[in-house]
């Protein structure tokens, strides 16, 4: 399995990080996943939902601004790992994150939870 170090993305200080719980793993990202940081974070994703069933769940607690380049990441993913009989599950904290989320009518499409916890515990 990849793994990625914890790394600024760009100036606006975003960082990410993997772990894995069981057979899951469990991606943080934080700050702002706009056009400048999504070609990254998209690759990495590319390859955590290019095997056989990728379980993955998304801890975007620490982000503060989502951009439709963001929203067309999340989409890919979740297309990706669904298409090789896995999940992705997503974890948000951020009211102004949900409500894009929400205004973009994704909000069911998504597995969406308030914690890791419940994010793994569903998926398990």
């Amino acid at each position: 399995m990849a793994m990625l170090e914890d790394k600024s993305l760009d100036g606006h200080g975003e960082f990410m990080g993997q772990r894995v719980v069981g057979r899951q793993s469990v991606v943080e990202l934080r700050g702002e996943l706009d056009i400048l940081n999504i070609p990254g974070i998209s690759d990495y994703l590319d390859v955590l939902t290019g095997g056989h069933q990728p379980h993955i769940v998304l801890d975007m607690r620490e982000v503060s601004f989502l951009d439709a380049s963001g929203l067309a990441m999340l989409v890919r993913a979740r297309r990706r790992a669904t298409e090789r009989n896995g999940r992705l599950s997503i974890v948000i904290r951020d009211p102004a994150v949900s409500r894009v989320l929400r205004l973009a009518h994704l909000t069911g499409y998504f597995n969406l939870h308030d914690s890791v916890e419940a994010a793994v515990a569903t998926a398990a």
